[in-house]
Protein backbone atom coordinates (compact mmCIF):
# COMPACT_ATOMS: atom_id res chain seq x y z
CA UNK A 1 0.00 0.00 0.00
CA UNK A 2 1.45 3.15 -1.10
CA UNK A 3 1.95 6.09 1.56
CA UNK A 4 -0.85 9.26 0.83
CA UNK A 5 -0.10 12.82 2.34
CA UNK A 6 -3.78 14.14 1.96
CA UNK A 7 -2.64 17.20 3.58
CA UNK A 8 0.03 18.56 0.78
CA UNK A 9 -0.01 21.13 -2.25
CA UNK A 10 3.03 20.05 -3.73
CA UNK A 11 1.66 19.57 -7.04
CA UNK A 12 -1.23 21.68 -6.95
CA UNK A 13 -2.08 23.60 -9.67
CA UNK A 14 -3.09 27.55 -9.19
CA UNK A 15 -5.87 28.57 -11.60
CA UNK A 16 -9.85 28.98 -11.92
CA UNK A 17 -11.64 26.03 -11.69
CA UNK A 18 -15.23 25.04 -11.11
CA UNK A 19 -16.18 24.71 -7.50
CA UNK A 20 -18.00 21.28 -8.60
CA UNK A 21 -14.81 20.18 -10.12
CA UNK A 22 -13.40 20.76 -6.28
CA UNK A 23 -15.98 19.62 -4.91
CA UNK A 24 -15.28 15.87 -6.62
CA UNK A 25 -11.80 16.09 -6.59
CA UNK A 26 -12.01 16.64 -2.33
CA UNK A 27 -14.74 13.87 -2.15
CA UNK A 28 -12.69 11.44 -4.27
CA UNK A 29 -9.48 12.05 -1.69
CA UNK A 30 -11.51 11.70 1.03
CA UNK A 31 -12.89 8.12 -0.86
CA UNK A 32 -9.44 6.98 -1.70
CA UNK A 33 -8.34 8.07 2.21
CA UNK A 34 -11.25 5.62 3.88
CA UNK A 35 -10.69 3.06 1.50
CA UNK A 36 -6.57 2.79 2.50
CA UNK A 37 -7.80 3.34 6.03
CA UNK A 38 -10.24 -0.27 5.21
CA UNK A 39 -13.36 0.71 4.38
CA UNK A 40 -14.39 -1.26 1.19
CA UNK A 41 -14.57 1.13 -1.71
CA UNK A 42 -17.51 -0.94 -3.08
CA UNK A 43 -19.28 0.25 -0.61
CA UNK A 44 -18.54 4.41 -1.08
CA UNK A 45 -20.06 6.91 -3.56
CA UNK A 46 -18.89 10.65 -3.70
CA UNK A 47 -21.11 13.14 -5.20
CA UNK A 48 -19.81 16.73 -6.21
CA UNK A 49 -22.78 19.78 -4.68
CA UNK A 50 -20.09 22.27 -5.60
CA UNK A 51 -21.76 25.44 -4.56
CA UNK A 52 -25.27 24.28 -5.00
CA UNK A 53 -26.07 23.07 -1.45
CA UNK A 54 -24.66 25.89 1.09
CA UNK A 55 -25.56 25.89 4.81
CA UNK A 56 -24.67 29.80 5.18
CA UNK A 57 -25.59 32.51 2.90
CA UNK A 58 -22.81 32.91 1.03
CA UNK A 59 -22.66 36.46 2.33
CA UNK A 60 -22.24 35.39 5.93
CA UNK A 61 -19.71 35.61 8.24
CA UNK A 62 -19.91 32.01 8.40
CA UNK A 63 -19.86 31.61 5.06
CA UNK A 64 -16.26 29.40 4.87
CA UNK A 65 -18.52 26.21 6.10
CA UNK A 66 -19.59 26.14 2.86
CA UNK A 67 -16.39 24.65 2.01
CA UNK A 68 -17.24 21.39 3.20
CA UNK A 69 -17.32 17.35 3.16
CA UNK A 70 -19.93 15.39 4.59
CA UNK A 71 -19.89 11.67 5.45
CA UNK A 72 -23.16 9.94 5.89
CA UNK A 73 -23.09 6.23 7.23
CA UNK A 74 -25.65 4.21 6.35
CA UNK A 75 -26.45 0.78 8.38
CA UNK A 76 -27.03 -1.94 6.25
Amino acid sequence: MKSHDYFTLTGAKEGNGSAKKLSQKRAEAIREYLAQQGVDPTRMLTKAWGGKKPIYDKLSTTAYANVRVEVEVIDE
